[in-house]
């Protein structure tokens, strides 16, 4: 069996994989397959030599030609999360610690919206709201992935997991984990092999921080791109205040010119 836990970028997918990872290591049915950010990792993967009877977990963000061959050669589930695009702009964009780029940020977002379409439509798939199940209570998230993958579990197992995985647990696993001498390479910067976390992986996390990171233009343009896709995914769009008023103001001047028509009707 594996497990591919392939939620969307910044939305929880790492909590997932290691929510995953703990329950099938806990139970002493799998393993770690580690992060697929290559397309050939996962043919390597399906040729390499393990034990077929142990399960294996694996992280990945995007649908490839060779996911499909892996579900031609053995069973697979997959464990899906997602989250209000607009964070992940602004978590992307303190990750990375870059400037806003329009043209980048549209392109990961609609590669984001692409893979949720294809990941979402796939059999035996568990979709996770990051706001509701990851964020609120990662205890019953993992009796979700239980129930997914046909573990039964105790309300104990679940909590001491979650609790293992929790966001202050991650960080101090951050904190601890020498990203020089241990951590593997991953385009401009460095993970932990065991849990695919990097030195600036847990940040705030709080759901809504789009609104203190992003500037109102450049939400303006994140919804201009894909407010159909947020409010039909239960998103609301931002109120455009600026918006607003320059219509009352162009309300009151058409009501000001129709007093001062009526009144010159009135003299002649």
């Amino acid at each position: 069996m594996w497990v591919v836990c392939c939620g969307m970028m910044r939305s929880g997918s790492t909590l997932q994989f290691n929510l995953a990872n703990a329950l099938v290591q806990e139970l002493k049915i799998g393993e770690s397959a580690g992060f697929f950010y290559q397309p050939e990792q996962f043919t390597d993967a399906v040729t390499k030599e393990h034990d077929r009877s142990k399960w294996q977990v694996v992280k990945c963000h995007y649908w490839w030609p060779e996911v499909e061959a892996l579900q031609q050669e053995a069973p697979v589930k997959f464990i899906y999360s997602y989250r209000d695009l607009r964070d992940v702009a602004a978590s992307w964009v303190e990750m990375q610690q870059l400037k806003f780029d329009a043209d980048y940020i549209r392109e990961l977002l609609q590669d984001a919206v692409n893979h949720f379409d294809i990941w979402t439509s796939q059999p035996d798939v568990l979709v996770s709201r990051y706001e509701t199940d990851l964020q609120a209570n990662s205890g019953k998230e993992v009796i979700r992935i239980a129930n997914h993958l046909n573990l039964k579990i105790t309300e104990g197992l679940a909590s001491d997991i979650a609790e293992r995985c929790n966001r202050q647990a991650q960080r101090a696993k951050i904190a601890s984990f020498d990203y020089e001498k241990e951590g593997q390479p991953m385009m401009n910067t460095r993970f932990d092999p065991a849990t695919q976390l990097h030195n600036r992986h847990i940040l705030n996390g709080e759901s809504g921080r789009w609104k203190t990171v992003l500037s109102p233009v450049q939400v303006d343009q994140i919804e201009g791109w894909f407010g159909d896709w947020l409010v039909e995914h239960g998103y609301p769009l931002r109120e455009r205040r600026w918006f607003k008023d320059g219509l009352r103001n162009t309300q009151m001047q058409v009501v000001s010119m129709w007093n001062r028509t009526r009144s010159k009707v009135r003299l002649t």
